[in-house]
């Protein structure tokens, strides 16, 4: 059974298993993705394989209203409710407060018993194939030919029995036999002899194959590493392009981990709630996406030639919900790093 480990993200990049398929127990972990009176966080669960982590679900949580606590209790709790799948719940404050089954990529039973199924059929045709089949072939093939052959084996029979009851006329019956095969066997003979030389010439084959010694050198050409991409979103308040502390904060850490070079792209896009009236979204968009650029290039961020700061207003909305427009007011960052200015 492959190792399979499902793991949280409680942090900015920092991960913290939740389940491990090996000992099958329920797991439980505390959460600190959400700071006190912030407004929403996302809990990413991540499936790990192999050394690979790939995004399996995403819970997006927002406090309820009307709810002061300056330290929430935000708590993740799975259980494995098969080979490979798992019961996730989310609690907030000892209340359910979202659950949903997920399923691990991987090979279902029957596909892994197709190609088994296809090999049984294909090795039980062969072995049938030959058993009918040469004979008839070698019958239809030869057909008269292969009589003189094949008389050649039995001639003591055949020449002892008649020969020796008829008189010795027949005698040359028998030399004319043996002269005939020297001259229409060689054809035939050959074609059954040379069968056996074809076999030792197989070995040429080998031969090839010490000669084909570059073809690993050119197969094991090194891995091209894909450039380092960094993303963080930026929340504002309604009809606001100020930047609030805690948003400041995230700045300041999402910064200090970026390289010391200046990044190849840069993508700053900002966006409007569609509450309001909609000639003010537009120019409201575009003025947090140029209060986060220079937050950041006051933190420290240097950009590179390609640069792009754009306001959307609210053409690009992640939700409808009137309740929910909070998360439409946001700033989305995107930056990339060659893959050898990683630090």
């Amino acid at each position: 059974m492959s190792h399979n480990v499902l793991s949280v993200e409680i942090e900015h990049s920092r991960y913290k298993a939740l389940l491990d398929n090996q000992n099958r127990v329920d797991g439980s972990v505390r959460l600190t993705t959400i700071q006190p009176r912030q407004h929403r966080a996302v809990i990413s669960v991540y499936h790990e394989r192999q050394g690979k982590r790939s995004p399996i679900t995403d819970f997006e949580f927002i406090p309820p209203r009307g709810t002061s606590e300056e330290f929430p209790d935000l708590r993740l709790e799975g259980s494995w409710t098969g080979r490979n799948r798992a019961h996730l719940r989310l609690f907030y404050n000892g209340r359910l407060y979202a659950e949903r089954d997920v399923r691990l990529p991987g090979l279902s039973p029957l596909l892994v018993a197709i190609p088994l199924i296809v090999l049984v059929l294909l090795g039980g045709l062969w072995i049938m194939w030959p058993s009918s089949s040469p004979d008839a072939e070698l019958r239809g093939r030869t057909g008269a030919r292969e009589t003189p052959a094949q008389s050649a084996e039995p001639a003591p029979a055949r020449t002892v029995t008649p020969r020796a009851d008829t008189t010795p006329a027949p005698r040359p019956a028998p030399t004319a036999t043996p002269a005939a095969p020297p001259t229409a066997p060689p054809p035939a003979e050959p074609s059954d002899t040379a069968t056996p030389p074809t076999t030792p010439a197989a070995p040429s084959a080998p031969a090839t194959t010490p000669t084909t010694p570059g073809a690993p050198s050119d197969t094991a050409a090194p891995e091209i590493a894909e450039p380092r991409e960094y993303q963080l979103v930026v929340y504002f308040r309604a009809d606001s392009a100020r930047i609030t502390e805690l948003a400041a904060q995230e700045l300041r850490e999402f910064a200090a981990r970026l390289p010391d070079s200046p990044a190849t792209q840069t993508r700053i896009s900002g966006h409007a709630a569609l509450a309001g009236p909609p000639a003010g979204r537009l120019p409201l968009s575009r003025q947090r996406a140029e209060a986060v650029s220079a937050a950041l290039l006051t933190a420290g961020v240097e950009f590179g030639s390609d640069v792009q700061v754009r306001g959307y207003g609210a053409e690009l909305p992640l939700t409808r919900n009137p309740e929910l427009q909070d998360n439409n007011r946001r700033v989305e960052v995107e930056l990339t790093y060659p893959p050898s200015n990683r630090r």
